[in-house]
């Protein structure tokens, strides 16, 4: 990325506003203050600002009360603003609509609250009216009947001896009695009705006036959805070409201005420097200079692009935008996570059958949702991390924690007396049940050599920024090659590397620890030293690997031992079969899921922390707004 400074005579600020605009390659940045003086008209600012919020409430509110069939995508002409006068020209038609509209809009919402409010007391009416009673019987000159209505039964416990049970009407409980009840429930009111026929009358005006208030609001909303159609794309068009003058007179505000020179500021992207620069030169010649002011490894504040074009690394994009954009001047972490997540995903799950189904089902979710980001992108990830599950289990002998000799005499009836692997010759295979230790032993490996990856790139990330920095991460990398000179000589008197004799090499890899330890405590300081136990912490984190792994394995074995030599009876063997699938395929997922989360957190808490500092901002040029009908803003 590359920091200009665009220099340019006042009367060319907003063609210059608005040829940037178009090429969308050239992010704004605010300038460093200078004298400021406007060289704009500030009226048609504000008028812009002002019409264009009042634009989109009125689409807003107009879109709130058209029926749902009625509404479409409008067709924008990006190409085609107008000019400002022209705009706000044209813009006199939003008070004009907004008169014609706000009647219709009081109106509905009057007949919205009559409305509900006539449901009520339909509601109630309808209640009282079902009783068939008429209620001048409840009350003489000598005694007062009180109904009462209760959603459930009260126990006898409850009921007070004056109070009589009557029935069960509709989804009410029916009691009375001759005098006041001082319970927690609703007493039946027929509100001063005299007569049932009153009740009745009653009821009868007030359905048809709700019939005569439902046509009205109909017969309103039909001329909205008229008033909708007519004017939709206008409105959309004009509302857009207000948005893209508001965010031009929002980089005028901002820029750096003298008496007659302006300054502007701006990121872009290197390969288009040329392009750019020389576009811009023919058309505004001498009124406009362009200085390259530093790039993104010498400025702090520079956004950043992360151009990964290969489809297969977008998943694990995405992941790394979930937990922060690296910096402009570090490493893109995507596509070594394409990598190393994909491994530990692979190792957990590690089944032939397992990765081809489990491949299908992240093929039928990525095309389920499509449209939902974290949905498409874990899919995809799934996909690629089926791959590197088929290889795993070629190498584990599993196809759904059947070994490859057992399945050939399942379904063959042919002994074989190898691996798949092994007829291909290719002598690769770990029995993750009985060679439980070895698998653990081998994850420990695994998880060093991701560690001395994360601070060999570490080192790489930090050598341009801080050398000391950098200096402290080939300190940390050095540890972890003098554990592998030390410790399989230490415990298990054998040589890991076999390079020289064993008393050398360790001999060799005591100096290299004591070395890097010294070069640990000038770069980071004593505390270095007390972080070193942490480091054989997060080595051993990747025995969850095998851990985890395992417990999927039990699962399917378990699966396998219940239902595929099951009584061969038909109805026994559908049922079995039936089970046997349905069982896998939800251990399938629970295998997806805990090797999505396990790897997660061994590539995102263990492996990326020792290279990746993350808290980048994303490279964002200045062009036309995003706009369609469904979006509220711009």
């Amino acid at each position: 990325m590359l920091k200009l400074a665009l220099i340019y005579h006042k009367s060319i600020s907003v063609d210059l506003v608005s040829e940037i605009q178009k090429l969308n390659s050239l992010e704004i940045v605010s300038p460093r203050a200078l004298p400021l003086v406007i060289s704009w008209d500030q009226k048609s600012s504000e008028s812009i600002v002002m019409y264009e919020l009042k634009l989109k409430d009125l689409i807003n509110k107009l879109k709130s009360i058209v029926s749902t069939s009625k509404l479409f995508n409008p067709r924008i002409n990006r190409e085609s603003v107008r000019g400002v006068d022209e705009l706000l020209h044209h813009c006199n038609q939003i008070v004009v609509l907004e008169k014609k509209l706000q009647s219709i809009f009081q109106r509905i919402d009057d007949l919205k609250k009559e409305l509900e409010e006539l449901e009520s007391k339909e509601k109630k009416l309808e209640y009282l009216c079902s009783f068939g009673i008429n209620p001048e019987h409840l009350k003489t000159p000598y005694y007062r009947i009180h109904l009462y209505a209760s959603q459930d039964r009260l126990m006898p416990e409850q009921k007070p001896p004056e109070l009589y049970y009557l029935g069960k009407h509709r989804c009410s409980h029916i009691y009375v009695s001759l005098q006041p009840v001082s319970l927690n429930i609703e007493e039946v009111d027929f509100e001063g009705y005299k007569t049932l026929s009153e009740l009745e009358t009653v009821l009868a005006l007030t359905k048809q006036e709700l019939k005569n208030k439902s046509e009205e609001l109909s017969l309103l909303i039909e001329k909205a959805d008229t008033i909708y159609t007519e004017t939709n794309e206008e409105l959309s068009q004009l509302l857009y070409e207000l948005t893209v003058w508001r965010m031009r007179f929002d980089v005028l505000s901002g820029m750096g201005k003298t008496q007659t020179l302006n300054v502007l500021e701006a990121w872009i992207a290197e390969k288009d420097y040329e392009k750019i620069s020389r576009y811009l030169a023919s058309i505004f010649g001498k009124n406009l200079v362009i200085l390259i002011e530093g790039d993104s490894e010498h400025l702090e504040d520079a956004p950043t692009v992360l151009q990964n074009k290969e489809q297969i690394v977008k998943p694990f994009e995405y992941i790394v935008r979930l937990m922060s954009l690296p910096s402009a001047n570090e490493l893109d972490p995507s596509t070594i996570f394409l990598f190393t997540l994909s491994f530990t995903y692979g190792m957990i799950v590690g089944d032939v059958g397992y990765g081809i189904v489990s491949f299908f089902i992240a093929d039928f979710l990525q095309k389920k949702y499509r449209n939902s980001p974290m949905a498409y992108n874990i899919a995809g990830f799934w996909k690629v991390g089926a791959v590197a599950t088929v290889l795993f289990g070629l190498i584990f002998d599993e196809y759904f924690a059947i070994h490859f000799k057992d399945l050939v005499k399942l379904l063959f009836n042919i002994d074989v007396n190898t691996t798949l692997l092994g007829l291909l010759g290719i002598n690769l295979y770990l029995n993750r049940i009985t060679q439980l230790p070895l698998l653990l032993g081998y994850t420990v490996i695994i998880g060093s050599i991701y560690m001395a990856l994360g601070f060999l790139l570490g080192f790489i990330n930090e050598f341009s920024h801080s050398k000391k920095h950098a200096l402290a991460k080939l300190a940390w990398f050095m540890i972890i090659v003098a554990g592998y000179l030390v410790i399989p000589n230490f415990f298990f008197g054998s040589s890991f590397i076999n390079l020289f004799a064993k008393e050398v090499e360790l001999y060799l890899g005591i100096s290299l620890f004591l070395a890097s330890a010294i070069i640990l405590v000038y770069a980071e300081g004593v505390a270095g030293i007390f972080e070193i136990p942490g480091l054989a912490g997060n080595v051993f984190s990747f025995m969850r690997i095998g851990a985890v792994g395992i417990a999927g394995v039990i699962l399917a074995e378990i699966i396998n031992e219940a239902f595929l030599h099951s009584n061969r009876d038909m109805f026994m063997y559908l049922v079995s079969t039936l089970l046997f699938i349905v069982l896998h395929t939800l251990n399938i997922i629970l295998a997806m899921v805990e090797g999505t989360i396990q790897g997660a957190r061994l590539n995102v808490v263990e492996f990326s922390t020792k290279f990746f500092r993350g808290s980048g901002r994303e490279f964002r040029p200045f062009g036309y707004p995003a706009f369609s009908e469904s979006s509220d803003s711009t």
